[in-house]
Parts: C-alpha cells; structure tokens; sequence
C-alpha cells in the first residue's frame, strides 16, 4: 500500500488526496495525506537533532513568554 501511495503522489501531486483515495480500497484522501506527510514524505527529517537545532529550540523557549491558562475551561 505504501509503495501504491508512493507512486500516485508521484503522479497526482500533494494537493489531490481525494483522487489518489479512489486508487486505495477503503482509504480516504485524509488517511493518505496523514500517512504521506507523516511517514513517507523524503523530506521528512528522521535522524537525531543537532547540536545547532537543540540550542536554537532551547533559545527560542527561553525567550518566548508564557501563555497564560484559562483555568475556567
């Protein structure tokens, strides 16, 4: 089923998950965007963070002002 997925992403594009669904029994155009973006998509960074990324999420946190909790919802 992935390598089906695979193939009709490279046919149709990343914008027609409802016509790429119709090639995928009991699929639906969400079901095959989320497992494209979420899984099979190359682009997708799998290995550790850097050193150079860890800092700059740390940098960015500590500068980023708390979101104040409703604590009424």
């Amino acid at each position: 089923e992935d390598a089906c997925l695979i193939e009709l992403v490279k046919k149709y594009g990343i914008k027609r998950w409802s016509i790429i669904s119709k090639y995928l029994p009991g699929r639906i155009g969400k079901q095959c965007r989320e497992r494209w973006n979420n899984h099979l998509d190359p682009t997708i960074k799998k290995d550790a963070w850097t050193e150079e990324e860890e800092k700059y999420l740390l940098s960015v946190t500590n500068t980023t002002p708390e979101v104040a909790i409703d604590s009424t919802i």
